[in-house]
């Protein structure tokens, strides 16, 4: 119906073997002038065969530049290697961030439909501000990915990210702003790192993609739900 409605052929699909689900954290990678365009999720492109670049386009409408990145390292037919980086610049009014998110991930093929995705990610944020405030944040965190074709119009991914490793530092000139950050150092080291869980199903059609889900993060309790529209072409 909803094929319809876009004036989509239904009866050509989008998920298979040679069209496999595709995001950040696999080491799956667009093919050469393939794009895709997406509302929550990067907007990208196929550089290579081993070379995709793209950005968070709703980060850009937020003055926030980025670029992300990922390149294959590896085929080895049922196992592939890539590394993969989102770097991004804030300026938020007296604070500066520069961040980035990258790592190493390999697919393990485990039939046509399934693929396993294992990784170590590093998330590294530096911030300065007014009254010589400067910081770091650093983690990091190993990730499980599983990418399953249901059928020709449905995917099913889920992510898992469990830190192991953080630190943070703070330096202010404002001795209240160190003392806060001292306590809520101390009282996350009790709670130990959050963890981030993260489950979508697909439905795909031709060109476009509907994505719906839930994310868990520990940090904050809670679902918080998932939605995405993303078109993918040639």
């Amino acid at each position: 119906m909803m094929a319809a409605l876009l004036g989509l052929p239904a009866a050509r699909a989008a998920l298979s073997s040679k069209n496999p689900l595709h995001h950040q954290f696999n080491a799956k990678l667009l093919n050469p002038n393939e794009k895709q365009i997406s509302i929550a999720g990067n907007t990208k492109l196929g550089i290579t065969e081993n070379l995709e670049l793209g950005t968070q386009a709703l980060f850009l409408l937020a003055d926030v530049p980025n670029i992300a990145l990922k390149h294959r390292m590896f085929d080895l037919g049922s196992i592939k290697t890539a590394f993969t980086s989102h770097t991004f610049i804030a300026n938020l009014d007296d604070l500066s961030l520069i961040g980035s998110f990258h790592g190493v991930t390999s697919d393990y093929q485990l039939n046509p439909q399934a693929s396993m995705s294992f990784g170590v990610y590093d998330l590294f944020v530096h911030l300065t501000g007014a009254d010589n405030l400067k910081g770091e944040f650093h983690t990091i965190t190993p990730m499980l990915a599983y990418d399953h074709i249901l059928s020709s119009n449905w995917g099913l991914t889920g992510l898992v990210f469990l830190p192991f490793f953080g630190s943070l530092e703070l330096v202010s000139n404002f001795a209240d702003i160190e003392a806060l950050f001292e306590y809520y150092k101390g009282i996350k080291s009790e709670e130990g790192y959050p963890a981030f869980f993260f489950l979508s199903a697909t439905n795909s059609w031709d060109t476009v993609n509907f994505e719906v889900g839930g994310i868990v993060f520990t940090l904050n309790p809670g679902l918080q739900l998932y939605f995405n529209i993303f078109w993918r072409f040639e």
